[in-house]
């Protein structure tokens, strides 16, 4: 199931990347529902990053802040080197599309951001 579940979220990827949101957006949805099922933590995390960028490409920059919001702790707990850097990256794109960080957890967010170390 591994294996098939990474296959699909690879898949779903390349649909995003070339533009094809509406077939990618059930390959990640169903990857992320059953990775989740199977608490198959890596699998999850690239099928929400995926589904956080079919978001931004459909121009919901509110939906994929609140995504990468809830999967920011498990990504900074147990996600790889290049899944951090791309939900920061996805993240910032969602700031720069007009996404807005609710009032009251502004200080809440800005503290799971990484702080420069210079």
């Amino acid at each position: 199931p591994l294996e098939a579940l990474a296959v699909q979220v690879s898949v779903a990827g390349a649909h995003e990347r070339v533009g094809a949101v509406a077939a990618a957006l059930p390959l990640a949805l169903a990857a992320a529902a059953r990775a989740h099922q199977l608490n198959m933590h890596s699998v999850k995390i690239g099928s929400l990053l995926v589904l956080a960028a079919l978001h931004l490409a459909r121009a919901l920059p509110h939906k994929a802040l609140g995504l990468l919001r809830s999967l920011l702790p498990l990504i900074l707990s147990s996600g790889r080197v290049d899944e951090r850097a791309q939900a920061h990256f996805l993240l910032a794109k969602a700031l720069l599309q007009g996404a807005k960080v609710p009032e009251g957890e502004a200080s809440n967010f800005t503290s799971q951001l990484p702080t420069s170390r210079a």
